[in-house]
């Protein structure tokens, strides 16, 4: 949609085998694998690609995160760019409608 409205469209992506979402009608560069269940071998995949992520968000007006995740990595990878970040929220969870401290 963006793309027939003229902007420049492009993707940055891990690839998750628990998870196959559609990938979009862009171009993607895959910057790793992370598995299920493997948070500290995620969280080092993570945290080592700040610097490609950095250029990315750098280069573009607006970034897209596709999860909370992708969300804070952009946020600390470009934090001083100061470029707006839009969060996909992929499965609202009945917690995180609840009201108090939990919601």
């Amino acid at each position: 949609m963006l793309q027939n409205v003229g902007f420049q469209v492009e993707a940055i992506a891990f690839e998750r085998k628990a998870h196959k979402g559609r990938m979009p009608a862009c171009s993607v560069e895959i910057v790793g694998v992370i598995a299920h269940g493997r948070y500290l071998k995620w969280l080092i995949k993570m945290v080592a690609r700040i610097p490609l992520i950095r250029r990315a968000v750098k280069s573009n007006d607006v970034v897209y995160a596709s999860g909370p995740d992708m969300a804070v990595l952009c946020l600390a990878s470009g934090m001083s760019f100061g470029h707006p970040i839009i969060l996909e929220v992929v499965n609202v969870r009945e917690l995180q409608t609840a009201g108090g401290l939990w919601g």
